[in-house]
């Protein structure tokens, strides 16, 4: 998982508002769905035309190098053997049985899906839904504007001496409601970041809340005995924790019992489809670029640039397209990365050429982003590129570093703890080859 490219360019890029881009231009299901269940009546059925759910057993390829489709196991998985997968499996000896996956996948994810080697073998049940809307483009259209407009202008938009031109500025606005449908008022352009966020997360959570487990646990306090007794021999709850934090009163966790938890605004159905769509767009761009692909996660992709395979990406500012996550407004040379490597998921280090920066230096950059670990003080000195490449060559190496932590206990108080923490290689999604390049589970050499 580790490359040197000095030759070559390794890019970063990720795709502008992924999630909101696929709910504006797809259409989703609407309406009641016809259900069909049983084998023998689902086989009758032509999964092209079907829209909606499918529970089916299907028989992935040998040799797809990014499987299409996920496959749950303790995590979120994209493999070719089921039995690999779960095992995991570093050599793929499992027959046809053994490799099928088991699940329920959208419609438009199968449709793919048969298009790159995978066989549908039996299909259990089928949520078709006749109807199918734009259901999500107004609400994108309207909290995009606000999003763009408080985003500010663009570079483009100011003269030489830093003055706004105005008919720079027109254009501006008029070729995005050209290419996004969307009209900007002129006046109202200004850089806002505290709007900006809002609307960027009105944007990307609205679907979820679709999905979203209702049924959380919930903390009370109470301080008298007649209502505590009433909670505990209340049968539409389940109490699962309960203390005493005083002499009278009492704190205690419950939830609902899941049968009886109601739904009046949620369908899975309509959010399990987003998130499907968005994986077909990366899917597009990871298939293209085959095995220079170093790195990706839900809306990136760090790989080779390789311009002899054609494998040079379009970027653009727009709803969907891919921007260049390098790129620096102020510096004044090109950037990109030298070195990469990774240890896991959102656990990656990478070092850019050396570039000339808006003073007119010459500057290297060297990120680290590790999930889960805060790059400050004596952290930031243990967890470098250097020692992430270590691990790498190393996986039993553990680099241990501590933080001071607010905890606080049963009986209300505050404590302050020194906790001890360990970063190590922990990549175990696809099997690793000895050049470092990975494969998924139950991938087969042609």
């Amino acid at each position: 998982m580790c490359t040197n490219a000095c030759k070559t360019k390794i890019r970063y890029y990720d795709f502008t508002s992924l999630y909101p881009y696929v709910q504006k231009i797809n259409v989703f299901p609407v309406k009641h769905p016809e259900i069909v269940r049983g084998v023998e009546k689902c086989s009758k059925l032509n999964l092209g035309f079907v829209f909606g759910l499918i529970k089916c057993k299907i028989l992935p390829p040998k040799n797809l190098l990014f499987p299409v489709i996920p496959y749950r196991t303790t995590k979120l998985t994209f493999p070719l053997c089921r039995t690999c997968a779960d095992n995991l499996c570093d050599v793929c000896t499992h027959n046809k049985e053994e490799r099928v996956l088991y699940g329920t996948w959208t419609s438009v994810e199968i449709q793919v899906v048969l298009k790159h080697g995978y066989r549908v073998k039996e299909v259990y049940e089928v949520y078709n839904y006749k109807q199918r809307e734009k259901i999500f483009d107004t609400y994108v259209n309207t909290f995009m504007k606000l999003k763009q407009e408080s985003s500010g202008l663009p570079k483009n938009c100011y003269d030489i001496q830093g003055n706004v031109d105005e008919k720079k500025v027109n254009e501006y606005v008029e070729e995005y409601f050209r290419h996004e449908g969307v009209q900007l008022d002129a006046s109202k352009i200004s850089y806002n970041p505290g709007q900006r966020s809002v609307m960027k997360a009105l944007l990307n959570s609205l679907w979820g809340k679709l999905a979203q487990n209702e049924n959380v646990p919930i903390v009370s306090f109470v301080d008298r005995f007649h209502d505590l007794l009433e909670m505990v021999n209340d049968l539409s709850i389940e109490v699962t924790s309960l203390d005493f934090i005083s002499d009278d009163i009492a704190r205690t966790t419950h939830r609902k019992v899941s049968s009886l938890v109601t739904l009046p605004n949620r369908n899975v159905v309509i959010a399990a489809f987003v998130p499907a769509y968005a994986r077909l767009e990366l899917f597009k761009v990871l298939h293209k670029l085959g095995e220079d692909v170093l790195y990706y996660d839900t809306d990136s992709v760090i790989y080779v640039e390789n311009i002899e395979k054609g494998h040079v990406l379009k970027t653009g500012s727009y709803l969907g397209q891919l921007t260049d996550e390098l790129y620096d407004k102020k510096a004044k040379s090109e950037k990109w990365i030298e070195t990469f490597c990774a240890t896991g998921p959102k656990s990656y280090s990478y070092r850019t050429n050396e570039y000339i920066n808006e003073d007119g230096d010459k500057k290297r950059d060297e990120i680290v982003y590790v999930k889960g670990f805060s790059l400050k003080g004596d952290t930031k000195k243990k967890i470098t590129f250097d020692s992430i490449q270590q691990c790498v060559h190393d996986r039993k190496k553990k680099i241990t570093t501590f933080y001071t932590e607010f905890t606080r206990s049963n009986n209300q108080t505050i404590n302050v703890q020194q906790v001890q923490k360990k970063f190590q290689f922990t990549f175990d999604k696809r099997i690793i080859r000895n050049d470092f390049t990975t494969v998924p589970y139950g991938y087969i050499d042609a």
